[in-house]
């Protein structure tokens, strides 16, 4: 371990040939030691023994960046093939048009925080739902309704975004086959009212059934 000011003084051939040889053991050891190099440039390498960590300074020589841990695999990073995470993955906000959790090659769509303990959801640089601070899940709107009196909020709220439209909310329930091949008065769907325990009572069923002739 050695550190260099990079500078060969005029001296005696004993002397500079030292000198060199002071140069190239840091080159070697990327100028790792206990304590930060006396004479430092820019984007120079600092494997810092004390701490283990390995360092490089900033284009304008003025602080040292962590590039990583030297004891660790990969420094401690996480390879582009991926991996496992011991700490939290913390990402910028983000918003609509670019969220801070992006597909990649269609940056526009993804997952984002319109606002303190909301995530939302955007395609197209647009937001599509959100879940809000009370927990509820806003599809087609970015704020839900007060109460009305009410002791709970809604859990699920939904909006029509055309104007004019005959419903302020549209919830389809389908089966995953083609029209033809549902019976008439066959069962397509249910909403059924429950309690905790999955107990549910027949007066608050609602099923729905395809009629066609």
């Amino acid at each position: 371990m050695a550190v260099h000011d990079y500078v060969i003084s005029n001296g005696t051939g004993a002397a500079v040939r030292s000198d060199l040889n002071g140069a190239l053991a840091a080159i070697v050891s990327n100028n790792s030691s206990a304590t930060e190099p006396a004479t430092m440039y820019a984007y120079q390498w600092w494997p810092d023994t004390t701490t283990g960590l390995l360092k490089i300074r900033n284009a304008a020589n003025s602080a040292w960046v962590t590039i990583g841990t030297l004891a660790s695999t990969n420094l401690g990073l996480l390879p582009v093939a991926g991996g496992t995470m011991n700490g939290v993955l913390a990402v910028t906000a983000g918003t609509a048009a670019l969220p801070g959790i992006a597909v990649s090659g269609d940056l526009n769509t993804g997952i984002y925080s319109p606002g303190a303990d909301q995530l939302a959801i955007s395609t197209n640089g647009s937001e599509v739902a959100r879940i809000d601070s009370s927990g509820r899940l806003l599809v087609g709107t970015s704020s839900g309704p007060s109460t009305g009196g009410l002791s709970q909020y809604a859990k699920i709220v939904t909006h029509g975004n055309t104007s004019g439209s005959v419903f302020s909310g549209i919830i389809n329930i389908g089966r995953g086959e083609p029209a033809t091949s549902i019976a008439s008065n066959e069962e397509i769907g249910t909403i059924t009212f429950s309690d905790n325990a999955g107990n549910d009572e027949d007066y608050l069923r609602r099923t729905f059934r395809d009629w066609h002739y």
